[in-house]
């Protein structure tokens, strides 16, 4: 295995693990949206 497909597993990997509530980041509920897009969509 090269050093490429090692660093790909490992940050596939860690990365599967990972939740933003592990990462002490805030759950915001919906998607995220500019304003300008949505007022246009609605209009």
């Amino acid at each position: 295995m090269d050093h490429r497909s090692e660093a790909r597993d490992f940050l596939t990997t860690r990365r599967a693990r990972l939740t933003p509530e592990r990462a002490g980041l805030p759950l915001y509920g919906g998607a995220r949206v500019r304003p300008w897009f949505s007022s246009f969509v609605t209009a």
